[in-house]
């Protein structure tokens, strides 16, 4: 009779057991729809959205007086996530560690994917498992060097990064290394302490790279840098054995022409007072003489070979 009691005790003991185990799993359950909001989560701060499949859309923690980033729970899948929004919070790090178990989704649905760390006190952001599936990284007003965070990510990995914004920190150049994110776009550096495009470093080298939005007080005026179409944006370097060239807006009401420009305008003037006849009228002369020098070069070159032609059969 004891036996049968303590076997019943016993049974007891492991339903209860079982029911702990369940009861934990409630909160961050590890499955497709990962409850990550649910009360009692570290995360339980934020508002959770989902899909009709009941795949995790968007996580919003922002405006939320938050000081840091929760860990991400083991076992969230994130297929169906599209945004994860710690803007307007009180942030100062992020670390790796934080992100060690997300993982990104499955690769068709990696182009959408936005995060937003903008205005917060963030000086320090390692390079975190979402960067290797982000399209829109926005991290404008926050308090990043390039030191302290660009230079030390990983960017061969940012392969779906499309935008990145950097506006308001405390850049004062941009790591050459940026143009191994092959898919890159535009990039937003306004309000940082960069005092020339020499301080953009290497991005004439970005190969998908179309826009760079800036907030410089003046420019060399000259073929190289000024528009010959629109007169809207600043093209940073034209290529002509590039496709396209990319853009360095700025605002052409406050930018001005410094010493070193090469176009026929005074120091100081606005760029956008400079007409668009007086760019194309002086850019396709220089690239007109720049065709006739070519030309010539190759005449003399072929003149060359052909006496040497016939001295050998003379």
């Amino acid at each position: 009779m004891m036996v049968d009691i303590f076997s019943i005790i016993n049974a007891l003991s492991s339903v209860l057991h079982d029911s702990d185990e369940s009861s934990a799993y409630s909160v961050l359950p590890p499955s497709a729809s990962c409850d990550i909001c649910a009360i009692g989560s570290p995360w339980a701060a934020c508002d959770c959205s989902y899909t009709g499949a009941n795949q995790l859309s968007r996580i919003d923690c922002s405006n939320r007086d938050m000081f840091f980033v929760p860990t991400w729970p083991h076992g969230c899948s994130t297929d169906g996530i599209k945004m994860i929004d710690f803007s307007h919070n009180l942030i100062a790090r992020v670390e790796a560690e934080t992100f060690d178990t997300f993982s990104c989704p499955h690769q068709h649905k990696r182009q959408q994917l936005i995060l937003d760390f903008s205005h917060n006190r963030i000086h320090s952001l390692d390079h975190i498992a979402p960067f290797d599936c982000v399209a829109e990284l926005v991290l404008s007003h926050n308090r990043l060097t390039t030191s302290s965070s660009l230079s030390r990510w990983k960017w061969s990995q940012f392969t779906h990064l499309v935008n990145l914004q950097l506006a308001s920190n405390r850049v004062t150049h941009l790591t050459s290394a940026i143009c191994q994110a092959a898919n890159l776009n535009q990039i937003q550096v306004q309000n940082n302490p960069l005092k020339s495009a020499s301080e953009l470093g290497s991005l004439r080298n970005c190969i998908s790279l179309i826009k760079v939005q800036t907030s410089f007080k003046s420019v060399p005026c000259n073929c190289n840098i000024i528009a010959t179409s629109s007169n809207k944006s600043l093209p940073l370097q034209h290529n002509s054995y590039a496709s396209q060239s990319y853009k360095l807006s700025s605002d052409l009401r406050r930018t001005k022409c410094n010493s070193k420009s090469t176009l026929p305008v005074e120091v100081g003037t606005a760029v956008e007072m400079i007409s668009r006849d007086l760019i194309s009228s002086n850019c396709k002369a220089s690239s007109s003489a720049s065709l006739l020098e070519v030309q010539h070069s190759v005449q003399i070159l072929f003149s060359v070979i052909f006496c040497t032609w016939i001295c050998l059969f003379i």
